[in-house]
């Protein structure tokens, strides 16, 4: 009989570790998460796993950044939405993004302006960054970010936005890659025990 997680995982009956790095492979070579070495797509393929989701759903949430996982902002306001939050835009333009969040009854007027992104070293924008081309989306998708890691921080806990990342001004050290896939133990691992009657 199979279990309730058999029955509802699309990656019932496969041997994970294989799967995994086999599939790891494929997201690395594919470019499809912005990863940069097969270790990150390895992780990436087990998060399809846990998560019971095929690639191209998780490449609607996540991004690798800087060789860090990162939440998408339109998924995680997709989220917050899920749990019930209401969001009434006031302001979305090159200047600033404002709008109010409701969660629980609860009601917050939340901004992300030029003067926040200035103090963030955002700005002035590197040529051809998102910054330059795209502002008002740039905005937006940091108020979303601070928004729901303020009122609903469930919804992103552990994770960062992409832009977050993007804006650190510290890239992460990077030694040897481990691999993060181990061999199942097996009988031999485990020390002997004798049976108790």
């Amino acid at each position: 009989m199979k279990t309730e997680n058999e029955t509802l995982s699309p990656y019932a009956g496969v041997d994970v570790q294989n799967f995994a790095t086999a599939l790891g492979a494929w997201i690395s070579k594919s470019g499809l998460f912005g990863c940069s070495n097969v270790e990150q797509g390895q992780l990436l393929a087990m998060q399809c796993i846990v998560e019971r989701k095929a690639p191209l759903d998780l490449a609607k949430l996540y991004h690798i950044i800087n060789g860090k996982m990162t939440l998408r902002a339109d998924a995680m306001l997709a989220m917050f939405r899920e749990r019930g939050g209401k969001v009434a835009w006031k302001q979305f333009d090159g200047e600033a993004a404002s709008a109010e969040f409701t969660l629980d009854g609860v009601s917050t007027v939340i901004s992300y302006s030029r003067a926040d992104a200035t103090l963030a070293q955002l700005l002035p924008a590197r040529a051809g960054s998102g910054w330059a081309k795209f502002p008002a989306e740039m905005l937006r998708a940091r108020l979303i970010s601070k928004a729901i890691r303020m009122i609903a921080p469930e919804v992103c806990a552990g994770l960062y936005a992409p832009e977050e990342i993007e804006s650190s001004s510290t890239p992460p050290v990077i030694s040897s890659p481990t691999p993060l896939l181990l061999a199942a133990p097996t009988v031999k691992d485990f020390p002997k025990t004798e049976a108790v009657s």
